[in-house]
């Protein structure tokens, strides 16, 4: 695996020096933050303790990856400084990663027991009686969905026992 840095840049009002990184890994998968954060305290004479690496990203089909890293004076600002999850990513050991996987996914089983309880259940119908039909529309309602689309329809008129009389009709 060999790292070449591509940008350095020194912040002095977070003290810090900002890095981008190619990484190339010939015949092996992307390289895990451990192991970049290794090569990169190497090649720039710092303590792993030090270096926060945010991201590893591979481009496809090709065996190179591009990398951001930040490479702190003092370690009150890097904890100050940096998001939790980037510090957990980086300095939390594997064995606690995979316990924590463990913990949410046993979990899991427990809160969808809980949703499925507080869910009201659905009135199935009783046996024997089948459930109602819905009434059919009428037919003023069927034979104003057949008119011509663009034409606008007539204004019905309401006559003394309360239907509709279109103008249309005598």
């Amino acid at each position: 695996m060999d790292m070449e840095i591509v940008e350095k840049k020194h912040n002095p009002v977070l003290e810090r020096d900002e890095i981008r990184f190619e990484i190339s890994h010939d015949g092996v998968a992307t390289p895990n933050l451990a192991d970049a954060r290794r090569v990169l305290c190497a090649k720039l004479n710092s303590k792993p303790e030090l270096v926060v690496i945010e991201g590893i990203y591979s481009h496809f089909g090709s065996p190179t990856s591009r990398g951001l890293a930040r490479v702190y004076k003092d370690p009150s600002r890097l904890k100050s400084i940096e998001a939790k999850r980037v510090l957990s990513k980086n300095f939390a050991p594997p064995e606690a990663k995979e316990a924590e996987a463990k913990e949410a996914k046993a979990k899991e089983p427990k809160e969808v027991a809980k949703e499925k309880e507080a869910k009201p259940k659905e009135a199935k119908p009783k046996e024997g009686k089948e459930p109602e039909a819905k009434p059919k529309e009428p037919k003023e309602k069927a034979e104003r969905k057949k008119e011509e689309p663009g034409r606008k329809p007539e204004p019905r008129q309401k006559e003394a026992g309360g239907k509709e009389k279109s103008k249309e009709q005598p």
